[in-house]
């Protein structure tokens, strides 16, 4: 019988609970699409798009199926998590890019005349807008930094020869062998 590690358990159980918590979430992305949006910005629809959309439950479901796989010790898991994991950095890496050219935008949306007092000075308000972008893009930045990290890391880890051996049952049963 083979026998996971730890760190296998919980990268395992780690996608399928976010396979379960996306495929829950799933209709409320549904809902938003169909809810009126304000100037029915770029925000609303990059976050509600079609190719939005079917790119979430694809990967959902597959990190599911993953998941599962990953706990069963399934090498085409092993593999397809590596895969997930390169696709969502290109993915984060370009939405990231697509965000931060269209911040102003979404500020500009965000800074509408229903949010801001009517005598509101146009330098503070230039000044807010500011600041709104800056920490915007900031936010924005350290979130794709922290997603393409934890995707290189689970790449470095499922490629590591000791996790590799766990999913080739005999190459696994040879090193208990030698252990013992």
């Amino acid at each position: 019988m083979k026998k996971r590690s730890i760190g296998v358990s919980i990268f395992g159980w780690w996608y399928v609970i976010g396979g379960i918590l996306g495929i829950l979430n799933f209709p409320l992305m549904l809902i938003m699409r169909m809810m009126p949006t304000q100037g029915n910005t770029f925000f609303m629809k990059q976050f509600t798009g079609n190719f939005y959309l079917f790119y979430v439950l694809v990967m959902t479901i597959v990190s599911l199926i993953t998941g599962i796989g990953i706990l069963k010790l399934k090498q085409w898991a092993r593999k397809l998590i590596i895969i997930i994991c390169v696709i969502g950095v290109f993915y984060s890496i370009f939405v990231s890019a697509n965000i931060a050219t269209h911040s102003s935008e979404f500020v500009e949306a965000s800074m509408s005349s229903h949010t801001m007092p009517k005598d509101t000075p146009p330098e503070t308000l230039a000044a807010i807008k500011s600041f709104t972008q800056a920490i915007m893009i900031i936010s924005m930045i350290a979130g794709m930094v922290f997603g393409v990290g934890f995707a290189i890391f689970v790449i470095w880890f499922f490629m590591r020869k000791s996790v590799r051996e766990q999913f080739d049952p005999e190459k696994f049963q040879s090193a208990i062998e030698q252990i013992k």
